[in-house]
C-alpha cells in the first residue's frame, strides 16, 4: 500500500486513535505545497510533518541514498516505510518496518498501542 493510501486510512480512523489517547503524526519527504494540496483534497486532520532533508528519517535509520530516478523531488528516498510508537520521553515502544506494499493494519496499531501503553487515560 503506497504512502498516500496509508495516510488516508490513518486519517479515516483518527477518532479511534484519539479515543485511546494516541496522537498520530506522519512524516513525509514530499514537497510542502504538494502535501498541503493533498491534505486539502483529502480533507485531512492528520498532522503531516515535512522532512525534506531526511533528518528525522536518518535518526530512525529508515533513510537511504538513491538517485533522482528513485524519488523525483530528492536525491534520496526513504527506503522502508515505517511506523513507530514513541512514548512521551522519546523511547520507541514498538515499530513496524514494512514495505511499499505492506503496512500495519489499523487494528494492529491500536492493539499495539494498548499493549505498550496500558495505563494511558483518555
Amino acid at each position: 500500500m503506497p504512502c498516500k493510501e496509508f495516510f488516508v486510512k490513518i486519517n479515516q480512523n483518527l477518532d479511534k486513535f484519539k479515543k485511546i489517547g494516541a496522537k498520530m503524526i506522519s512524516i513525509a519527504i514530499d514537497n510542502p505545497r504538494k502535501l498541503r494540496k493533498f491534505k486539502e483534497v483529502n480533507k485531512f486532520d492528520l498532522e503531516i510533518l515535512v522532512d525534506r532533508r531526511g533528518t528525522i528519517s536518518k535518526k530512525y535509520n529508515v533513510f537511504t541514498t538513491g538517485t533522482k530516478a528513485d524519488h523525483k523531488s530528492l536525491k534520496f528516498r526513504i527506503s522502508i516505510p515505517s511506523t513507530f510508537l514513541i512514548d512521551e520521553t522519546g523511547i520507541i515502544r514498538w515499530r513496524f518496518i514494512g514495505t511499499r506494499e505492506i503496512r500495519p493494519s489499523i487494528d494492529s496499531l491500536i492493539s499495539n498501542f494498548e499493549k505498550h501503553f496500558p495505563n494511558r487515560t483518555v
